[in-house]
């Protein structure tokens, strides 16, 4: 065997074999030995930033994926529609006021949407409401249940209200002589309320609000809500600049 014109080696006799070898000496490397290094410790780098990513990703996930998972049990456990269907009937302009303004057929439907409902007090089993966090209620109910409230319903009840001010509170018309049912300000009004109770339905929020013996249905749980600053930024982001291209414009905006 040929020595090496690089390295100096130190020939090995045997005395069995006529062959004489050559061992390398013990501080012997590769020209390239400190590239290689290199590229084996950029490349360890790089799997341990993937691992702490995959670390705080997961993390991430489990909390998002345990909230979640409580909703949708939420849902099951009480068997409760979450289907969604597709409606035409929702009207956004204010010229379908059939059931906005101040008629017997306004306000028969306006009554009837919660009371039909009872306002949507429910009860249940305290054996299924306890493991999901919700609070019972104070007012007495079967053996083993709490009254709730859908929530929805308190919405509308809210909405019916305000509705009912508008169309009968005296001091409105003090306020405004001339004011009637049917000008165009208080249709306006009446739609806004009207849309808002279209909205309401739309959404159908289920979420089951407990009491105390007052009965105001304000003891909310935990809420899963969109988030209205982050609406608020995609929005901005998209901004109509109105004033270029119409003159419909009034305080706060374009058609208010």
């Amino acid at each position: 065997m040929r020595p090496s014109r690089d390295h100096r080696y130190t020939p090995v006799d045997f005395e069995e074999e006529e062959e004489v070898r050559y061992e390398k000496p013990q501080n012997w490397f590769p020209k390239n030995h400190g590239r290689i290094e290199q590229e084996r410790w950029a490349l360890w780098k790089v799997v341990l930033l993937i691992e702490v990513l995959n670390i705080i990703a997961v993390a991430s996930g489990i909390g998002a994926w345990s909230l979640s998972k409580k909703w949708k049990s939420y849902y099951h456990v009480f068997k409760m529609p979450y289907h969604y269907t597709t409606t035409q009937t929702f009207t956004v302009n204010k010229t379908d006021l059939h059931l906005a303004l101040n008629t017997n057929e306004a306000n028969f439907y306006w009554l009837n949407i919660t009371r039909d409902h009872r306002n949507g007090l429910i009860s249940l089993p305290l054996s299924q409401t306890k493991p999901l966090g919700l609070e019972g209620s104070g007012p007495k109910t079967a053996p083993g249940e709490s009254v709730f409230q859908v929530d929805m319903f308190h919405q509308l009840h809210c909405l019916q209200r305000i509705r009912s001010d508008l169309i009968s509170a005296k001091w409105l018309y003090q306020l405004n002589p001339n004011r009637t049912d049917t000008d165009e300000s208080s249709r306006h009004t009446l739609h806004c309320v009207d849309y808002l109770r279209q909205a309401v339905m739309c959404q159908g929020d289920m979420t089951l609000v407990s009491t105390g013996v007052d009965l105001e249905f304000d003891h909310s749980p935990p809420r899963q809500c969109r988030d209205f600053e982050a609406i608020g930024r995609w929005v901005k982001e998209r901004m109509w600049e109105y004033e270029k291209w119409t003159s419909m414009i009034t305080v706060g905006g374009p058609f208010i």
